[in-house]
């Protein structure tokens, strides 16, 4: 939300009172010859002359984006990469524990803990995938696009399985492991896995070689823990990394995206246009339309690529159960984003930016919206992994189960995001999103 400052109409008007040219005081020879020269600008109701005081404000798209680079993504990245070090400090904790021998029981569970709070704050930088974070291979190319998102966390693209052979091949501990492998070993998903599941067996098929050929049987169950903690302890120290490189590319002292961002459409910025800088960011705010909806709410729920009535295997964090956590941080960032503030701050936002264009109710629409899908989603009772085991067909249709009720709900803010939020505010739909018919 935004406050409008002065009219174009009152500015002129004090501007005149300071050349002493009284309002009123115009010459009487001339009052009449024109219409429109008739109008009174100190009078705030006249609209003679095509200005619209509903429509008129000092609302600027690039306070817009210099706002939410330098008040929303900066902090979320710094917070991010305070919260990676405290991960990788707890995982110090329980290696050094299991090297001494300890039963390490009370420093696996803060490194869960570490792990799930570190989660959170990532869930809201997934929301703001602009520049250096954005894909390298999206179907659209983002302006200064660096991958840097799939190297911290790469769902959907997952494989527990490929994790158990690395566990074996213990190559993590080679310098260049990050460099040689694919982005499905390692990130914030391959530590929930490293950290949740510590079952003697492992989630390969029975052919796959560590089972056929019996390699995975011939380790011992305390140097199984052993390697799978030196493997999350590698794999968090690359998380870090990571995100002290994501922090420092936006940094002034630094990167300094966040200033090719705020200044978008001016000499020596990245983005020629500000409407480059505007559709990424608009593209960024589709997260909760594709990943959210989509992957996260109607897979598990049965409604969109599941062949039976729910398919809870799907469910975003499988082994620590904060998928609703995860849910809530994404709706709540998009928020943000949104309104360019939480909900009853004022600050730049996209919402202000609508009721520029567009004084009708859509800005309060599209609020009100996703602001009943956070409340859904925080009404849902237990885990969303929990919810897609009892759901039913007759229920999610009916809008009755949580989880499908949160769906739905949140199809209604996405809707007009497909629609209305692009159209008014003439910004291209992504690709990603262009095809999709719900």
């Amino acid at each position: 939300m935004y406050f409008k400052a002065l009219t174009p109409r009152l500015a002129l008007c004090l501007a005149l009172f300071g050349l002493t040219f009284a309002c009123g005081d115009a010459s009487e020879d001339h009052a009449n010859d024109d219409p429109v020269s008739a109008s009174d600008p100190c009078d705030p109701t006249d609209t003679s002359d095509g200005s619209d005081p509903s429509t008129t404000s000092n609302f600027s798209p690039n306070d817009l984006l210099h706002h939410v680079g330098h008040e929303i993504i900066l902090p979320t990245y710094a917070a991010f990469e305070t919260a990676a070090n405290e991960l990788v400090t707890s995982l110090d904790a329980y290696l050094t524990d299991l090297e001494v021998g300890n039963d390490a029981v009370d420093s696996l569970a803060q490194a869960r803990t570490t792990w799930s709070s570190t989660m959170i704050v990532w869930q809201q930088a997934e929301v703001y995938q602009v520049g250096p974070s954005a894909s390298r291979q999206a179907l659209e190319l983002a302006v200064g696009a660096m991958g840097l998102r799939n190297e911290i966390y790469s769902w959907p693209t997952v494989n527990s399985c490929r994790v158990d052979q690395e566990i074996l091949e213990a190559a993590y501990t080679n310098t260049d492991f990050f460099d040689q492998e694919l982005t499905n070993v390692y990130g914030l998903d391959a530590a929930e896995y490293l950290l949740f599941y510590h079952e003697a067996d492992n989630t390969c098929p029975p052919l796959v070689p560590i089972n056929s050929q019996g390699t995975w049987n011939q380790v011992s169950q305390e140097d199984l823990q052993q390697k799978r903690a030196e493997y999350v302890h590698a794999v968090a120290t690359n998380i870090h990394d990571r995100a002290i490189e994501l922090h420092n590319a936006w940094k002034p002292n630094s990167g300094n995206f966040v200033n090719d961002f705020a200044t978008a459409g001016q000499p020596g910025s990245l983005y020629v246009t500000t409407e480059e800088a505007l559709n990424d960011l608009s593209d960024a705010l589709f997260y909760v339309e594709k990943d959210v909806k989509d992957f996260k709410l109607a897979k598990p729920a049965g409604i969109l690529g599941c062949q039976n009535v729910s398919c809870p295997n799907d469910v975003e964090a499988r082994f620590s159960r904060v998928s609703k956590e995860n849910i809530i941080a994404n709706l709540e960032a998009a928020q943000k984003l949104f309104l360019g503030a939480a909900p009853g701050e004022d600050a730049p936002g996209f919402d202000d930016f609508l009721r520029e264009k567009d004084p009708s109710d859509i800005a309060d629409t599209m609020g009100q919206n996703l602001e009943q899908a956070i409340q859904a989603a925080k009404e849902m009772d237990g885990t969303l992994y929990e919810a897609a085991l009892t759901l039913t067909r007759e229920e999610c249709e009916a809008g009755n189960d949580p989880i499908c009720n949160t769906y739905y709900t949140l199809k209604n803010f996405t809707d007009d995001l497909k629609t209305r939020f692009v159209e008014v505010l003439e910004l291209q739909l992504p690709l990603e999103a262009s095809g999709d018919a719900d």
